[in-house]
């Protein structure tokens, strides 16, 4: 089996994604005479060209009805306050709304959207966990994979001995102590990468940095 070089482990990692894996923004700047705020969903986030995106949009504060301006980043743009787009470019993109009220009143919210080829080096990806709080403690986790050659297998290590074949397993952890959770991705001519993070579980459970 190919094995494709590991990326260097990062430290535990905090994500800005729900439990779906979709990322979500909505940190527009306000100031005394703008209360608009603008909010924008994405999924996927990452992906092999030709990557299609499913947006949304919302908007609260300001003057209803609001208006919504799509700008894509690849010279597409849309007015719809839900919005499909297609990218049939690799690259890092950064897609972003323009809400504006009824009073002229505006504000943008951007989201990041990775696009790979197809036959760019495989990566895996922890795109999002989201932690329960009651013992025994519960994990849902989100992996992913760009580059390589499709179709993907995943292989998780949940760091307490036991595993999982799903690409997004629920796993829970009875005792305290830190975990490092790994994921390796196979890609079809059977070269893997891997990405890792990590929890601590005392009582309550939270990322670890």
């Amino acid at each position: 089996m190919l094995t494709q070089p590991a990326l260097k482990k990062r430290k535990c990692l905090s994500f800005l994604t729900d439990s779906n894996g979709n990322a979500a923004s909505s940190s527009p700047i306000i100031n005394a005479t703008n209360s608009v705020k603008a909010l924008i969903n994405a999924s996927p986030i990452f992906g092999n060209i030709p990557l299609t995106v499913s947006f949304s949009g919302s908007a609260t504060g300001g003057t209803f009805p609001y208006l919504y301006s799509w700008n894509f980043r690849d010279g597409e743009t849309s007015s719809a306050e839900n919005a499909t787009h297609t990218y049939a470019k690799e690259g890092n993109n950064t897609a972003t709304i323009t809400v504006t009220d009824n009073k002229g009143l505006h504000k943008t919210a951007p989201v990041g959207i990775k696009i790979n080829a197809p036959n760019d080096p495989l990566r895996a990806f922890i795109s999002s966990f989201v932690i329960s709080r009651r013992a025994p403690v519960t994990v849902l986790l989100r992996g992913g994979a760009i580059g390589g050659k499709p179709s993907y297998r995943y292989k998780w290590d949940f760091g307490d001995g036991k595993s999982s074949s799903l690409q997004n397993p629920t796993h829970s952890y009875s005792k305290e102590g830190r975990y490092i959770l790994t994921l390796t991705v196979t890609d079809h001519r059977g070269v893997s990468a891997k990405t890792s993070t990590c929890i601590r579980v005392s009582g309550t459970v939270r990322p670890t940095f």
